[in-house]
C-alpha cells in the first residue's frame, strides 16, 4: 500500500480533527502559511544580520516572500501532478479527489495571501495593486469552482505557474544583502525569467488551447458565473498581469546593470582625477585603491 501525499495527509488531518477532508485541505494551507510566516520572522531575527537591518515594512516583505516561495512551490507541484494525470473526459464537470483537494488547498493559500496583502496596505500604506487583484482573483476562482464543482481541472492546472516563486524571493533577499553583483544573482534572475516564460506564459497558452478545444464539447454549457470568471480571469492573467510582472523582472536586471555601470564610470573618473592632480599616472596599486574606496562608498 502506497502513501499518497498530499491526499493521505489531508485524510489524517480530517480524521484527527473530525472534519471533512476538503476543509482539512483548505485549513491546513492557511495554517501552514501562518506558521511559515511566523517561523521566518523568529528565525530570521535570531540568525540574519540583514533581516535585523531592514525596516519593519521590508521585514514584512521578507516573511511574506518566504511564505509565497514555500507554498508557491508546493502548489506548483500539485499543478504539475494534475497536468501529469491528464484532463478528465468532461472538462466542465469532471472531478477527482486530487482536483477537489488541490483547489481547496489553493483556496486556503489565496485567502491568507489576500489578508497579508491588505495587511501590508493597512500597516505600512503600501498598496500592491497587482498582488491584490491576483490574490482576490484566486480566492474567487477556487470558491466558485469548488462550490459549483465545475472547471476544476482548469483551475488546478494553472497552479503550475507558481513554480517561479522560490527564485523571486531568493533574488529579493540577495539584493537586500547587497549581493546583486554576484554571479549567483544573475543565474537566479535569468533562471527566473526562463521559468516564467515556460511555466507562466506557456501555461497561459496551454489553458487557452484547452478552452478552445473544449468549446465543441460543451465548454459554454457549464455554470455561467465560473465559466465567465475563468475567461475574464485568464484574460487579465495572460494579457495584463503576467506580461507586466515579466517586464518588472527584466527591468530589475537592467537597473542593476545601470547601477554598476555608473559606479564603474565614477571609479574611473576618480582615478583620472588623481592622475591629473599628481601630474603622473596612477600606479596599478593606487588605481585599485581608488576603485576599492569608491566601491565601499556605493549604496548596497
Amino acid at each position: 500500500m502506497t502513501f499518497d501525499v498530499p491526499l493521505d495527509v489531508f485524510r489524517w488531518i480530517a480524521t484527527a480533527c473530525g472534519v471533512s477532508t476538503l476543509l482539512a485541505a483548505g485549513a491546513s494551507s492557511f495554517i501552514l502559511c501562518g506558521l511559515i510566516y511566523t517561523i521566518s520572522g523568529v528565525s530570521s531575527r535570531l540568525l540574519s544580520r540583514t533581516y535585523n537591518k531592514l525596516s519593519i515594512k521590508d521585514q514584512h516583505r521578507w516573511n511574506s516572500g518566504l511564505n509565497r516561495a514555500s507554498l508557491g512551490f508546493l502548489l506548483s507541484l500539485l499543478g504539475l501532478r494534475v497536468l501529469w494525470e491528464g484532463a478528465p473526459d468532461d472538462i466542465v464537470y469532471g472531478k477527482t479527489e486530487l482536483l477537489t483537494h488541490t483547489a481547496s488547498f489553493a483556496l486556503g493559500f489565496f485567502i491568507f495571501e489576500t489578508r497579508d496583502t491588505l495587511n501590508m496596505y493597512l500597516s505600512h500604506n503600501v498598496l500592491e495593486e497587482t498582488l491584490i487583484v491576483h490574490h482576490t482573483l484566486g480566492v474567487l476562482l477556487y470558491f466558485l469552482t469548488l462550490s459549483t464543482e465545475s472547471y476544476l481541472y482548469l483551475a488546478c492546472v494553472i497552479l503550475v505557474q507558481e513554480l517561479h516563486s522560490p527564485m523571486t524571493h531568493i533574488g529579493w533577499i540577495m539584493s537586500k544583502q547587497g549581493r546583486d553583483a554576484d554571479w549567483k544573482w544573475d543565474v537566479n534572475q535569468y533562471l527566473l525569467i526562463t521559468v516564467w516564460v515556460v511555466f507562466r506564459n506557456g501555461c497561459d497558452a496551454m489553458v487557452w488551447l484547452r478552452i478552445l478545444f473544449a468549446i465543441p464539447y460543451g465548454f459554454f454549457y457549464g455554470p455561467t458565473l465560473p465559466m465567465l470568471y475563468i475567461l475574464v480571469g485568464m484574460g487579465l492573467l495572460s494579457f495584463y498581469l503576467n506580461p507586466w510582472w515579466l517586464k518588472l523582472k527584466v527591468m530589475q536586471i537592467r537597473r542593476r546593470n545601470e547601477k554598476y555601470m555608473r559606479l564603474l564610470e565614477s571609479s574611473k573618473a576618480s582615478t583620472d582625477t588623481i592622475e591629473e592632480l599628481s601630474g603622473r599616472p596612477a600606479t596599478p596599486a593606487r588605481r585599485r585603491s581608488g576603485q576599492t574606496r569608491r566601491s565601499s562608498e556605493a549604496p548596497s
